[in-house]
């Protein structure tokens, strides 16, 4: 047998694919993409608190106004009850006229004081529905309590916020 393979035509095709192992500028622009999505992760949280806060500040303050407006109703039964007794006395001479219109004065400086409480509470029941996005409802806010549990030494609560500050972490 006598055969060569040399004397045909022969072609050759390839691809070449060339990819670099290394590549500093895609490196830099995936450390950045991360840098940017860290950043923005830690905006989201830093807005999350922020509403939590404005959430628990427009709460707390309705609740201040409930009680306030709760107190000057008290206030104010307790004092028109002082200017019916004030009128009584007077009719029966046993009081001068005075003292009448003090007391008739500072009922109705009351009445303007516990209007005006009013006011303040439907206001701030509006913003707090506002911020919620539904009314909160008419069933008494409770407040914490006068003697709160002891919540630790300042430095471990200084350290904590260094920590968890959204602000600090997006400055670094």
């Amino acid at each position: 047998f006598d055969t060569q393979i040399d004397s045909g035509t022969r072609s050759h095709y390839g691809v070449v694919l060339r990819q670099p192992l290394y590549d500093r500028e895609r490196l830099a622009q995936g450390r950045q993409l991360r840098i940017q999505a860290d950043a923005a992760e830690l905006a989201w949280v830093g807005a999350q608190q922020q509403l939590m806060l404005r959430g628990a500040e427009h709460y707390f303050q309705l609740a201040l106004a409930s009680r306030r407006l709760t107190l000057l109703a008290r206030q104010l039964e307790a004092v028109e009850r002082t200017a019916r007794e004030a009128d009584e006395r007077f009719r029966i001479g046993g009081l001068p006229v005075t003292d009448l219109h003090e007391a008739r004065a500072r009922a109705a400086a009351l009445r303007a004081q516990h209007l005006a409480a009013q006011t303040e509470l439907d206001l701030r029941r509006q913003t707090l529905a506002d911020l919620i996005g539904r009314q909160p409802g008419d069933t008494p806010l409770r407040l914490p309590s006068a003697s709160p549990e002891p919540v630790g030494a300042l430095e471990d609560w200084l350290a904590r916020a260094a920590r968890h500050n959204t602000r600090l972490q997006l400055a670094q």
